[in-house]
């Protein structure tokens, strides 16, 4: 069992602007190209503590259980070093999987277009998702090549509803001002979700996964489930294609190191 971590920058401007990647490559692979996984983690976009390590221990345990699979681990600039400009972090985020789309093609010897992406977000890191699949809104002058290969999303403790975080959670308004300026600009700029719009991206995801600690002491069920009820009312996902998760999983930021449930859900 060989783990092979290096690092791309894919910016100047920060220490931060920087992927992990792990390349899990196991004896028992049998030569099959390995399966794409692309991790966002969270902080409320301030957390400097919070970052593309979050997921050392997914990556070992997938390791530790024989799986192929190639990681990639973005970390990204905080609040204070955006000065708050939304949605400068969202295009700085699209500008990393462009990079790590053209490191897959280019670098390590997967046939082109021939391969699968998992996206996986903690907290804001599933915001970022919810971002990615209505990119356009934010990314007007290029395509994003590497939304063809998404084909399944997992949501652990996600933020989804500026809205409804704002409604439950007042106290929480400081970090969304940092990012956003203004709560009201957080609503109706953050993803389609807060506004009750479909995203028909969505029902072209052969899986999509959403986990929620009831030991979650900084969000209630109500993001989930509102996430889950905007799914499938909004934008017509089939329960078919929708695989939810309560349990116990430990507190917020225990989840992204949940070795035991959580990690094998991200690749099953």
């Amino acid at each position: 069992m060989v783990v092979e971590v290096s690092y791309i920058k894919y910016g100047s401007e920060s220490v931060r602007q920087v992927i992990k990647r792990s390349k899990i490559d196991n004896v028992n692979s049998n030569g099959n190209a390995p399966k794409v996984i692309i991790l966002i983690h969270g902080g409320a976009w301030r957390d400097v503590n919070n970052t593309c390590n979050d997921f050392d221990k997914f990556v070992e345990k997938w390791d530790n259980d024989g799986q192929n699979l190639l990681v990639y681990s973005i970390d990204y600039k905080v609040s204070s070093e955006q000065g708050g400009k939304f949605p400068q972090v969202v295009i700085e985020v699209l500008k990393a999987l462009e990079v790590i789309n053209n490191d897959i093609n280019n670098n390590l010897n997967i046939e082109k277009d021939n391969y699968n992406v998992t996206l996986v977000g903690h907290s804001v890191g599933c915001t970022f998702i919810t971002q990615i699949m209505e990119y356009e809104k934010f990314y007007t002058l290029n395509k994003l090549s590497i939304i063809e290969h998404i084909n399944s999303l997992v949501f652990l403790e996600g933020i989804y509803d500026m809205k409804l975080l704002h409604e439950e959670y007042p106290d929480y308004d400081f970090f969304v001002i940092e990012e956003f300026e203004n709560v009201e600009s957080a609503i109706k700029e953050c993803n389609n979700i807060g506004i009750d719009e479909k995203v028909i991206r969505y029902t072209t995801m052969d899986s999509i996964v959403i986990v929620h600690s009831h030991n979650d002491e900084l969000l209630s069920l109500k993001q989930p489930q509102r996430m889950v009820e905007w799914l499938k009312n909004k934008c017509n996902v089939t329960n078919d294609k929708l695989n939810v998760h309560y349990g116990d999983f430990g507190l917020h930021n225990e989840v992204y190191e949940n070795i035991s449930d959580v990690a094998q859900l991200t690749t099953s």
